[in-house]
């Protein structure tokens, strides 16, 4: 956990890793609205759990991955990841 809190060039990130990860992300989203029953139980959910985006949320989510960069992931994993090495909290 210490390197990926540490300064970004000394980091473990990879690009190529972080890309997968998004087409992971992405595969998931869009496989769950390949059928009818996926699709049905996707719009339920987006009006009853209030999502913001209402019944498109997961294609917003998606389109919303390509602006992420390795930078801003490095940068959150740090801002997040410190607060379990504090032992005050």
């Amino acid at each position: 956990m210490t390197n990926l809190t540490q300064p970004f060039r000394t980091s473990p990130w990879s690009e190529s890793l972080l890309k997968s990860a998004f087409g992971s992300k992405t595969y998931k989203l869009v496989s769950s609205e390949s059928s009818l029953n996926g699709l049905v139980s996707q719009a339920k959910w987006s009006v009853l759990g209030d999502r913001p985006g209402g019944a498109m949320y997961n294609r917003n989510f998606a389109r919303s991955l390509i602006d992420v960069s390795i930078w801003d992931t490095a940068k959150a994993t740090r801002d997040y990841l410190k607060d379990f090495k504090d032992p005050e909290r």
